[in-house]
């Protein structure tokens, strides 16, 4: 039976199996059009959440999943392609990002952008202390 976003989304959560018209989640995953694209991944700990964009009806996929994980778990980890392999990759990424925001902060001429663009640095920082926490070893934080 297929049913709404919302159910399929609520499935999810509770660890169940849902298909949807174009969503779907099964064993602890949840897609957007199929197999190609998971949104987010299920585990003990909490969620690991696509960062990556795909198109406007697969980001309205992933903001319905997004508002109801975090709603239930604070540990949301971010991760490029929802993939695990890709911890070191998306850290540096979030680096960049970090510096790059710091210097349109600077730019910013309104208080609202630049307390827009605190939000989005104060953001990356918790997903790469996340990333630490649930990943990357000793060697490679010393690394870095």
């Amino acid at each position: 039976m297929v049913v709404a976003h919302s159910e399929v989304v609520r499935a999810f959560v509770r660890g169940e199996n849902a298909e949807g018209s174009r969503m779907f989640s099964e064993n602890g995953i949840v897609y957007s059009y199929g197999h190609h694209f998971p949104i987010a991944i299920r585990t003990a700990w909490g969620y690991i959440f696509n960062k990556d964009g795909y198109s406007s009806s697969t980001a309205k996929h992933k903001n319905y999943v997004l508002y109801a994980i975090t709603n239930h778990f604070s540990e949301v980890i971010h991760l490029t392609g929802c993939n695990e392999g890709y911890v070191e990759e998306t850290y540096r990424e979030n680096l960049k990002e970090i510096e790059e925001t710091m210097a349109k902060m600077k730019r910013a001429r309104t208080e609202n952008s630049k307390e827009r663009h605190e939000d989005r640095i104060n953001f990356l920082f918790r997903q790469n202390e996340l990333l630490k926490k649930r990943y990357l070893k000793e060697l490679f934080v010393e690394k870095l």
